[in-house]
């Protein structure tokens, strides 16, 4: 069931994020809380959602750490 789970946040943040992979998320179903840690972000997509000006550019985006809540009612 985690596993499911775990492919479907990735399926959902792979398409602003780096490297994202099923193991560097860390998933309690019981408690309905997740964690990702060290997560690179893509700079592309970032600046494009936070309309940028043309002379502003992301070199690089880290999230340290990212705390998921998850009610099921």
């Amino acid at each position: 069931m985690a596993g499911i789970l775990k492919n479907q946040l990735v399926k959902r943040l792979a398409s602003f994020t780096k490297g994202l992979s099923v193991d560097k998320i860390d998933l309690d179903i019981l408690s309905g809380r997740g964690y990702l840690d060290n997560l690179e972000l893509d700079e592309q997509f970032m600046s494009s959602v936070l309309e940028l000006p043309l002379w502003m550019e992301f070199t690089k985006i880290l999230c340290s750490k990212i705390r998921l809540k998850v009610s099921l009612f």
